[in-house]
């Protein structure tokens, strides 16, 4: 049945695929076996919504995290099961089942490839950049063998809230901002694959910015470097108005007492040279961030941090909120709250 209807609907063509709920069938004239397919991919879901997000996605990410640990481990090929589990968990006392079928190891990353999932509306993307100059990779290419190695260490390690990797020449680095560590980094990690795949197919080089994360792939050796070259300044259109001078004192104040924080305190634990503060302009709390990519020391902590503010000063002066965003540092400051944990007076 299946056969007959993919050759009606795709007559004549060398490469064709149908799905149905119970199997697959794909005839190419390419050699993919045993190649994670990063194309052919869609999702489907319940028109019906539900309430609780946050915590549905903690359990869902959590069920297809077992069952893809228990399809993949002790995998035996001659058997008829292979790389297939089923289970069931518990969400607000009604049973959620799930299962992993397919010869794959990042199960859901092939979901994200072809549909990029809304974390929650303060996880919003914010830029990427395809690195032309490093040139593309060929599917199946010694290069693409050692990028999928990366990026499975980087799926199970993401939840550290940073994970880095320095392979032959293929280098890459994640870092989350210190309040999204844990589940929050590791589903910002495989949005910002699936959206960086979609955006730079094939490219060696990459490097792309979430609100909570940012996930560069690059074949130079940048690991422990201030990124100078991938950086961009955001700014609020509402302008402040009124004495230039004395606002532009109040943000760097602010901004060098965050920096002093960050790169003083360095040690082991979630806030690794990051800072946050707040201070008063005119009676209005202004809210700071400042933080730094795991790599780097403190000194080149300061050194980016100070840099980026001074070639970005004309876009973060006289707004109600500016950032600038890099490869290996970031400033920000709003007139409201933007970070999910309490942040200190300086």
């Amino acid at each position: 049945m299946y056969i007959i209807r993919l050759r009606r609907i795709c007559q004549r063509y060398k490469s064709r695929i149908i799905w149905y709920d119970q199997c697959l069938l794909e005839i190419t004239s390419y050699d993919f076996f045993g190649k994670i397919n990063y194309d052919n991919n869609f999702c489907m879901s319940n028109v019906k919504k539900l309430g609780d997000k946050f915590t549905f996605t903690s359990v869902c990410n959590t069920l297809m995290d077992n069952k893809t640990t228990l399809a993949t481990s002790n995998v035996h090929y001659t058997e008829p099961t292979a790389l297939f589990y089923v289970g069931d968990t518990r969400f607000k006392g009604a049973r959620f089942v799930g299962r992993r079928l397919g010869a794959v190891l990042l199960a859901i990353q092939l979901l994200l490839i072809s549909s990029e999932l809304p974390l929650n509306t303060t996880n919003e993307y914010l830029n990427h950049k395809c690195l032309v100059s490093e040139g593309k990779y060929k599917p199946g290419s010694e290069y693409e063998r050692h990028l999928n190695n990366i990026i499975k260490m980087f799926y199970s390690g993401s939840y550290r809230g940073f994970y880095l990797s320095g392979m032959n020449n293929d280098n890459a680095i994640l870092q989350c901002r210190a309040d999204s560590y844990g589940t929050k980094c590791h589903d910002c990690f495989a949005t910002a694959l699936a959206k960086l795949r979609r955006k730079c197919p094939w490219y060696k080089g990459m490097i792309i910015w979430y609100n909570q994360c940012l996930l560069a792939i690059t074949t130079t050796d940048a690991i422990g470097k201030i990124d100078y070259d991938n950086n961009f300044c955001m700014s609020n259109a509402k302008k402040l108005g009124g004495d230039k001078s004395d606002f532009t004192r109040t943000w760097k104040t602010l901004m060098d007492n965050l920096t002093t924080l960050a790169t003083t305190t360095r040690g082991k634990d979630e806030y690794t040279m990051f800072s946050a503060g707040e201070t008063l302009y005119k009676g209005d709390k202004m809210y700071g961030m400042v933080q730094c990519t795991y790599d780097l020391s403190l000194r080149a902590c300061k050194e980016c941090l100070v840099f980026n503010s001074v070639r970005f000063q004309d876009c973060l002066s006289d707004t109600r909120g500016a950032r600038f965003v890099g490869g290996t540092c970031t400033f920000r400051f709003e007139f409201y709250p933007f970070l999910s944990k309490p942040v200190l007076n300086i």
